[in-house]
């Protein structure tokens, strides 16, 4: 069996199933969701499933950016927060 070399297949990435979710922050069930989508995204070998990490990169960089918006309803994050420590049992005495 020949492979010839191209630029493509030199830099080829292949991962199983717990390597794409640690590189790509993505769940395993969205990873299925991403293969049922997108065909070739996974390969078997055996039992073992295969992500074509290239790809996986390229659908991630292909969807949509976030909307964050920071509403009224949600905290201030540069606000100071202010803590009751008789909620943390500090300073409380103990009984003798």
């Amino acid at each position: 069996m020949s492979v010839e070399h191209s630029p493509t297949r030199a830099h080829r990435r292949f991962g199983r199933i717990p390597v794409a979710t640690a590189e790509s922050g993505l769940s395993r069930s969205a990873l299925y969701g991403l293969a049922a989508r997108y065909k070739g995204l996974f390969k078997k070998a055996g039992s073992a499933t295969i992500v074509d990490l290239n790809m996986l990169v390229d659908i991630i960089a292909e969807l949509p950016d976030a909307d964050i918006n920071i509403g009224a309803s949600k905290p201030d994050p540069e606000a100071q927060i202010e803590i009751d420590v008789k909620d943390f049992g500090v300073g409380r005495s103990r009984a003798s």
